[in-house]
C-alpha cells in the first residue's frame, strides 16, 4: 500500500507530492520540507555543546593555584558522583 502525502511549498503555495525525502517544488523549484531558521540553528548548536563545569587549569598559573584547581575539580567530581548515585538510588527504588 503506497501512501501519498502532499506538502505545501513555502515559496509559491503549490501542493506537491511528498515521499519523505527532501525534494523540490515542481512549479518553482524551491526546496520542500522543513527549513530551519537561523535562530533554530543557533538553538540546536547551543543545546548540543556540553556544559563545562570544571575550572580550566592554565599552564601560566602558579604551582599553588594549579594545585588548588586540581583539588577543587576533584572535589567537584566526587560531589557529582555522590549526587548521581543518590539520583540513581531514587530512580531504581520501588514506589
Amino acid at each position: 500500500m503506497n501512501s501519498l502525502s502532499l506538502i505545501l511549498c513555502q515559496n509559491c503555495s503549490e501542493w506537491n507530492e511528498y515521499q519523505g525525502l527532501p525534494g523540490t517544488c515542481r512549479k518553482c523549484g524551491s526546496a520542500l520540507g522543513r527549513v530551519e531558521t537561523a535562530a533554530e540553528k543557533e538553538s540546536i548548536k547551543r543545546r548540543s555543546t556540553p556544559i563545562e563545569i570544571r575550572i580550566p587549569i592554565n599552564p601560566d598559573d602558579g604551582m599553588l593555584i594549579r594545585g588548588l584547581k586540581h583539588v577543587f575539580n576533584f572535589v567537584q567530581l566526587i560531589f557529582i558522583a555522590v549526587i548521581s548515585f543518590f539520583f540513581w538510588l531514587i530512580a531504581v527504588s520501588p514506589g
